[in-house]
């Protein structure tokens, strides 16, 4: 269940085109919607807490295979909002 700091993330976002990282959740959510190719080019992501990889097989977000044929770059803007991504 969402808390009220997580319902106001969901409102900001729909108002304000922001895209907020809040846990490992949304992280690997955006490491997939890069790896799957999709444009994140015109999208600002904002980190609201502390994230803890501890457990998970963090890779980093992106890949690059066959040469750079099938390369996937995240484009867009992250701002870690002065938060730490550990593990």
């Amino acid at each position: 269940m969402k808390d009220d700091q997580d319902l106001y993330f969901d409102i900001l976002e729909r108002n304000t085109g922001l895209i907020f990282i809040k846990d490992v959740e949304d992280l690997l959510k955006l490491k997939q919607y890069v790896d799957d190719g999709e444009e994140t080019s015109a999208k600002y992501y904002l980190q609201v807490r502390d994230i803890d990889l501890s457990g998970i097989a963090w890779e980093g977000i992106g890949l690059y295979a066959d040469g750079g044929a099938n390369m996937r770059q995240f484009r867009g803007t992250y701002n870690g909002g002065g938060y730490k991504i550990r593990n």
